[in-house]
């Protein structure tokens, strides 16, 4: 399977749109509350602003856009191949998931790069953390989500579209084909019956209809695939 293939990057630039937008919400709200209003966090001697933003925000985006791609690239694939009660049971699962994969990945990654202990990290990763959290992770993973299959139903509404757009055109043609087929005999016995009546009474008109004749039919060899009615 070619993951690189399943990738619609359109579809991750939205989701990043709009997971910056949650972030800079909730790091607003945070930052009133905790730091402008209360200053609770910017009195203990053991707080730093930077590693916080880095480990609260930063990073919580890198894994929630690497845990959505995720999801993205599973949607895309089963997105005709699956009952939906299931998999809306699955996606269940999976919400509550996404807070355990953010805090474990953030937190192992802060402990890695040498920010934070590994008592620490592992308190990150507590049930306590988790239920913390629990009902913003839940809303976020099925706001991304509906954005998803938002995405790839309107994106496959404009194949339909597309798709019925190209077989209108093609009966179109096939009608005209079929009208060509028809026309073309009735009108050359016509013509070929007046020209016979001409020979009797205006040899020179009857001339001059075989010449026009031959032009059209010329004509009509040359323009054969245009769609043209006189």
């Amino acid at each position: 399977m070619n993951i690189k293939k399943n990738i619609d990057f359109n579809l991750i630039k939205v989701l990043a749109i709009f997971y910056t937008i949650v972030v800079s919400l909730t790091f607003s709200k945070w930052y009133y509350f905790y730091y402008f209003k209360s200053n609770t966090l910017s009195d203990n001697p053991d707080f730093s602003f930077s590693r916080f933003i880095f480990g609260a925000f930063i990073l919580d985006w890198f894994f929630v856009m690497l845990f959505m791609i995720v999801i993205s690239i599973i949607v895309k694939i089963l997105f005709e191949k699956i009952n939906t009660k299931p998999f809306i049971f699955i996606h269940f699962i999976l919400s509550f998931f996404l807070s355990w994969f953010i805090y474990f990945w953030a937190s192992m990654t802060m402990y890695l790069v040498g920010i934070t202990s590994f008592k620490e990290a592992l308190k990150n990763v507590s049930f306590y953390h988790f239920m913390r959290n629990i009902d913003v992770n839940f809303l976020t993973y099925f706001s991304m989500l509906g954005i998803i299959y938002a995405y790839y139903y309107i994106k496959k509404i404009k194949k339909i579209e597309i798709q019925k757009t190209n077989l209108k055109a093609q009966l179109t043609e096939t009608k005209m084909k079929v009208l060509t087929e028809k026309l073309h005999p009735h009108f050359l016995f016509n013509t070929l019956n007046s020209i016979s009546s001409l020979i009797d009474i205006n040899k020179k008109n009857a001339q001059n209809t075989i010449a026009d004749l031959s032009d059209l039919l010329r004509e009509i060899l040359e323009l054969k695939e245009d769609h043209l009615i006189t």
